[in-house]
């Protein structure tokens, strides 16, 4: 698919997730190919007029003939075309005045190829995990209700699905981590703990001991031991996960990999739908 002639085209903007094939439509790549392919063709016209001359020529442009001339044009006019619809501009004049007075020697020639060459690679593309469209900019990786039921979670869980598509797996953990404390704060205000969460075992210590000396005269919901077990193993959970991953993620102790990372979402996600059934930021 080309672009129409003249046409900028808006190069993709960083931090977007493009297919192959969407990135080559965006990008005509066709175009791109046809007139690098082009300009190889240009220098072989070269060449050959200057390995026909006789005697030889450095001059070579005064060899070509009518028909390679208007090749070289050509292929000149079509480098240009490309530049200016990726919007590089500088380039793209500097092969439009090529093209009305074609550089006289090979080397002109090599110069105008390698700025052409150079500017396409200063053109980064990423490539990301295969399945990176399921993680990448996910806005309910975990599911709306978490989302719904905290909010400032809802960044972090985000992040966790673009880390894992970018390959970055010990930051990923990282933002699961993060991602847990506002789920923590909930479960400690069920208990009476209110306080900012600055160490996560004392904190958890407190939830645990409120939970323990709780007035055992109080009067006790119907669905009680439905609620203490489900309260037990929230707190005994983030114990686990304390020692398991948070220090050693927060404290430079560990690296992760992608297939540990991707196991420790798939933990992390079910602790957090199960805490978004009872708890509320």
């Amino acid at each position: 698919m080309s672009a129409d002639p003249g046409q900028e085209i808006a190069f993709p903007k960083p931090g977007e997730l493009w297919s192959l094939w969407g990135l080559m439509k965006k990008l005509s790549a066709y175009d791109i190919a046809g007139a690098s392919a082009r300009l190889e063709m240009a220098t072989d016209c070269y060449t050959v007029s200057r390995e026909a001359a006789d005697p030889p020529d450095v001059n070579v442009h005064r060899s070509l003939g009518p028909k390679r001339l208007t090749q070289v044009k050509e292929a000149l006019g079509a480098a240009g075309e490309v530049c200016r619809q990726l919007g590089m501009s500088d380039l793209a004049d500097m092969f439009e005045i090529a093209k009305e007075d074609p550089p006289r020697q090979m080397e002109t020639l090599h110069f105008a190829i390698n700025q052409f060459e150079a500017a396409l690679l200063k053109r980064w593309v990423f490539i990301p995990t295969p399945d990176a469209d399921t993680f990448y900019s996910q806005k309910a990786l975990f599911g709306q209700q978490v989302n719904d039921a905290f909010p400032s979670s809802a960044f972090e869980v985000a992040d966790v699905g673009n880390c894992i598509a970018l390959m970055q797996p010990t930051a990923a953990v990282f933002h699961m981590m993060r991602a847990m404390e506002p789920p923590m704060v909930a479960l400690g205000r069920e208990f009476g703990v209110i306080r900012p969460l600055d160490n996560w075992n004392s904190f958890l210590n407190d939830i645990e001991k409120a939970f323990r000396d709780r007035d055992p005269s109080a009067t006790k919901p119907a669905d009680w031991a439905t609620e203490q077990d489900y309260y037990t193993d929230m707190t005994t959970y983030l114990f686990s996960v304390k020692n398991a991953w948070r220090n050693y993620t927060a404290h430079l102790k560990t690296r992760y990999t992608d297939e540990e990372a991707r196991e420790i979402l798939g933990n992390v996600k079910s602790f957090m739908k199960r805490a978004a059934k009872r708890l509320r930021e």
